[in-house]
């Protein structure tokens, strides 16, 4: 004992360890220099122990310790912005069974979160802005993984997952369907969701009111969407939907002198705006998309 701690504050709190944990140790076992490395590096403000007291009359709960030390294996593997956003909860204290269920929460998240390696930098870096939001909780980004497991895993999305999703009774209908091209009416946020799941765009995220059903009547069109698909493209890029959230102006009809942009109703997966809505719709729908995709609803 004293060739580890060489009798320094910690002394006593590891000899509690070793006597409270002796039939795990068995005595033999190497763990005790571990156990006093956590002990010399523990912050009170990361991932606190309910009660942690080096010098109290109960001993220091090895076990709580050696989940704590687990937790913050896994949330060092996340980003920065993932650990600035999760401050809250990182300086939550914990006993051993709440610090247990915690790590049972982020080993799911990080296993799904890994998923993301295979995506390029930009698409990381706009996952990152929709995942890890201020004051996000770990469940707020395991709900969000669960929602997204396609676009994180990067899943490929056939005509059959359209049709399987109109036959589940979403509210989707085929307006269009010629050259690789898939052109869906959406008409309630359930459905968009279902469609969208891929995608980054904002009333494809949450349940209530004040998420994606808000989002929906923001910025539907007589509670109408379209969503553009070319399977002539990789179901993995950005560039494989559009979503058009309302009717595409005449040439003329933009106003002079105004945000050209703020004009774009058409937005790719990454929920990235068009420069040049009509133009892609000419190209990829037809010279005719204002009598296709009308919102006459």
């Amino acid at each position: 004992m004293l060739s580890i701690t060489n009798g320094d504050v910690y002394t006593k709190a590891l000899s509690d360890i070793l006597f409270h944990g002796r039939d795990e140790f068995r005595w033999e076992d190497d763990k005790l220099p571990g156990y006093y490395n956590a002990l010399k590096s523990y912050n009170k403000n990361v991932f606190p122990i309910k009660g942690f007291d080096l010098n109290g009359k109960e001993p220091v709960n090895y076990y709580a310790l050696d989940i704590r030390g687990k937790v913050i294996d896994e949330i060092n593997k996340l980003p920065s912005i993932a650990k600035r956003n999760l401050k809250g909860e990182i300086r939550t204290p914990r006993d051993s069974r709440e610090l247990g269920d915690y790590l049972h929460l982020i080993e799911y998240f990080s296993a799904q979160f890994s998923l993301l390696s295979n995506k390029d930098e930009k698409t990381k870096s706009k996952i990152y802005q929709k995942m890890f939001k201020s004051n996000a909780t770990l469940k707020d980004l395991v709900n969000f993984a669960d929602d997204k497991e396609n676009l994180l895993g990067g899943e490929d999305f056939t005509k059959d997952n359209i049709q399987d999703l109109i036959d589940e009774g979403h509210d989707l209908e085929v307006v269009f369907d010629k050259n690789n091209v898939m052109v869906v009416e959406v008409g309630d946020p359930r459905a968009i969701k279902a469609i969208g799941c891929n995608s980054l765009w904002c009333f494809t995220y949450g349940e209530a009111f004040d998420s994606a059903y808000r989002m929906w009547s923001d910025y539907s069109t007589n509670d109408v969407v379209y969503v553009i698909v070319n399977f002539n493209e990789p179901s993995g890029s950005s560039e494989f939907m559009h979503v058009l959230i309302k009717p595409v102006l005449e040439e003329e009809d933009y106003v002079e002198g105004g945000d050209y942009e703020d004009e774009q109703p058409l937005y790719d997966m990454s929920n990235e705006q068009s420069y040049n809505t009509i133009g892609y719709l000419e190209d990829v729908v037809g010279d005719n998309f204002r009598e296709i995709l009308s919102f006459e609803y």
